[in-house]
Parts: structure tokens; sequence; C-alpha cells
């Protein structure tokens, strides 16, 4: 059970989350406005999990998954809404893999089933592989970087969805943050498609989710509320294994 502080601590930064997400949806404002609301965000989320990541083990690790994500968000929505630089883009989608790779090692470590961890390293490690070898074949001479770890990121991400859901129970927000992430990518990836590939027409649902509302940056913000709340959940399921070890040890004495 969490302390009166640390209910505080959640609710407070919930109310503020939610209080931004709705500004920058249905307020009116500058491109410049919006950018540095988004972005405060991912950084408040990130302030909010140092301040109760606590004793967590996993400490290290999931703060420098936030870290990334923070940084990334430097590059795609500080910079990039000013810049339209691919170098930002590519930087961007650099440290937002470093982010999925971060929290590949937080759900390998918080695993206790050997087979699941095996299974994490060898389905990421063939799925990796071979989603930057398709890219390459199907793109042919218009393969670039971006392109590359773009998949790359993408196909994380989406392992790691897998995963957290197959470890429900060790901690459901990050699995249910996870999937707010990919809800997120896909409207933005549908958006690029739509600009560049497909012709969509302006009644149609998917137009409607892409540009009739700002979707994607709602499931952003949930995703990364959900996520910074999740570090605490850690902590309680490890609190929860750890006291059913010292049981365990009691009985085996008896």
């Amino acid at each position: 059970m969490l302390n009166k502080k640390s209910l505080i601590i959640h609710g407070v930064f919930v109310a503020i989350q939610i209080i931004i997400t709705c500004i920058f949806l249905f307020a009116e404002m500058s491109s410049r406005t919006f950018s540095a609301l988004n972005f405060s965000v991912v950084a408040i989320a990130f302030v909010h999990a140092i301040i109760v990541s606590g004793k967590s083990p996993h400490k290290i690790i999931f703060l420098t998954a936030m870290l990334f994500t923070v940084i990334s968000d430097v590059f795609l929505t500080l910079r990039y809404t000013k810049t339209g630089s691919y170098t930002d883009q590519v930087v961007a989608m650099c440290t937002f893999s470093v982010t999925q790779i971060c929290y590949a090692i937080y759900l390998f470590l918080q695993s206790n089933n050997k087979k699941v961890k095996i299974a994490n390293v060898i389905v990421r490690a063939i799925l990796s592989i071979a989603v930057i070898v398709a890219t390459v074949v199907v793109l042919k001479d218009d393969v670039n970087a971006l392109a590359v770890i773009a998949m790359f990121y993408f196909t994380n991400l989406i392992i790691n969805a897998l995963f957290a859901f197959i470890e429900f129970k060790n901690n459901p927000l990050f699995a249910v943050g996870l999937l707010f992430f990919i809800f997120c990518d896909i409207l933005i990836g549908l958006g690029i498609a739509m600009e560049m590939f497909i012709t969509v027409s302006q009644t149609s649902f998917i137009y409607k989710m892409v540009y009739g509302f700002n979707h994607g940056w709602m499931f952003y913000s949930i995703s990364q509320t959900l996520i910074s709340l999740s570090i605490s959940q850690n902590l309680a399921f490890l609190r929860k294994c750890e006291n059913k070890k010292a049981d365990n040890k009691k009985v085996s004495h008896r």
C-alpha cells in the first residue's frame, strides 16, 4: 500500500498532466507554446519518476529510459518543429531506441520467469535483425538511416509491450503505458503515410483519428504518465515478492 505522502505526490502529478493535456488538446496557441506544453508532459513525468523511484533496484535503468525519452523530445518536439531537420529526426529515433533497449533490460530484470527471460532475448534478437534486413530489402535504393532506426525502435517497442503483457501482474501500469505508446506511434506513422504514400478521404475514420483531434499527443501523454506511475507499482510488486520469499523461508525452517 502507498503511504499518504506518495498518494499526494501521485495525485498532484496526475492532476498536472491532465490539466496540461487538456490545454494543448483544446486551447488555441502558437506552435511554439504547443511544443513547449507537449515537452513539459514528458519532463514532468521524468521528474515524478525521480521523486518516487525510491530504493527500487531497477531505478537506474528505468530513469535512464525516461531520460532518453526526454532527450528524444528535445530533438523531435522542440527542435524538429522549428528546423525540420533530418538529423534531428535521426537523433530522436536513436535516443528513442535507447529508451526501448533500457525498457527491455528493465523487463528482463523484473521477471522471475527464466523461460520468459530467454524468450525475450531470442525473440528480440531475431525480430530486430529481421526487420532491419526487411527494411533494407523493401526500400532498396530509397533506404536511409532514419527508416532503419525507426523500424528497429518500433519493433522493440512492440516486443516490450508484448512481454509486459505476458507478465502483466508484475506491473500493469507499465504494460498499459507501453500500449498507449504504440497507439501514439501508429497515428504518427499513419500521418506520415497519408502525407507521402496514401490518399484517405477526409470523412474517413482514419483521417479523423489522425487530423480531426490530437489523439497522438493524448495517447503519448497517457503513456508517459502511466509509465512514470509504474515505478511505484514495481516497488510494490518487488516488496510482495520479498515478503513471499521470507514467508516461504519461515515455513521451510519450521
